[in-house]
Formats: structure tokens, C-alpha cells, sequence
């Protein structure tokens, strides 16, 4: 690490990403890692290595990336399968409350129609009661009326 950015942490973030990059084996494209042991083979950057760290495999990295991406996409997707389960169950929930509000309605429709036709079924049962009691009345009327003329009729013949 070059002493003189102890101060600038961004310029020493930047510095090592640079140490990162570079400080990897001259097979793979970097500066090798003896270079990076004692600052001096990097020149102003002065990168020093620890020992015993190993260099990142960008390949290896980009694969951990991938499959964290993959994993939370996977989690996000569960989430939302989730979410539309409980979606299509609070929509049947509601479906099912409107349809029994509408068969009670029904149901209480159809218990006052048929108070009323039984109503209606009464009161013609009464007329029908008071129209044939009105006739067998007038009936009986009538009968004695055509016997009281059956007799004055029988008088006058035997007179």
C-alpha cells in the first residue's frame, strides 16, 4: 500500500482494485504475484500481496455471481408465485362471500313471493268459500221460490 494515499480512501480503493486486477500471475495477464510482495516491482501503486492469498478466478467469481443472481431471481420468483396463490385464494374468498349474499337474497325473495302467493291462494279460497255459500244460499231461495209457485200454481189448477 503507497503511504502517501493513507489519507484519500477513495484513491486507495481505486489503487487496489487496480492491485487486484494486476497482482495475478503473468500466465493469466497480470504483473505476477513476486511483483507484488514488496511494493517496489509495481511502482507508485506499490501493491503489497499477503501471503498465502491466493488470486481471484474471475471465472469462478463470475460463476458465485451468476448463480447469487440466479438464487435471488429464484426466491423472487417463489415470492411471486406465492403472492398469486394468496391473490387467487382471497379472490375466491370473495367470489364465494358475494355469492352467498346473493343466494340469501334469493332465498329471502323467494320465501316473501311465496308468502304472497299463499296469501293470494287464502284470500281466493275465501272468495270462493263466500261465493259458494252466497250461492247456496240464492239456491235455496230459488228452490223455495219455484215450490212457493209450484203450490200457487197447483191452487189455481185445483181451483
Amino acid at each position: 500500500m503507497n503511504p502517501e494515499l493513507r489519507g484519500n480512501k477513495a484513491a486507495q480503493d481505486q489503487w487496489n482494485r487496480w492491485c487486484d486486477q494486476n497482482c495475478i500471475p503473468e500466465k493469466w495477464g497480470g504483473v505476477g504475484t513476486d511483483a507484488c510482495h514488496g511494493g517496489s516491482a509495481t511502482g507508485t501503486v506499490g501493491c503489497l500481496c499477503q501471503a498465502g492469498v491466493r488470486p481471484i478466478d474471475p471465472i469462478a467469481e463470475q460463476r458465485k455471481q451468476s448463480e447469487a443472481i440466479a438464487a435471488e431471481n429464484a426466491i423472487a420468483a417463489e415470492e411471486q408465485r406465492v403472492a398469486e396463490e394468496a391473490r387467487g385464494a382471497a379472490a375466491e374468498k370473495v367470489a364465494a362471500a358475494k355469492q352467498k349474499i346473493e343466494d340469501a337474497r334469493r332465498a329471502a325473495e323467494d320465501k316473501r313471493n311465496k308468502a304472497e302467493a299463499d296469501h293470494a291462494t287464502e284470500v281466493e279460497r275465501e272468495a270462493e268459500r263466500a261465493a259458494a255459500e252466497a250461492s247456496e244460499t240464492r239456491g235455496a231461495e230459488a228452490i223455495k221460490a219455484a215450490e212457493a209457485a209450484r203450490a200457487v200454481e197447483e191452487r189455481r189448477a185445483a181451483a
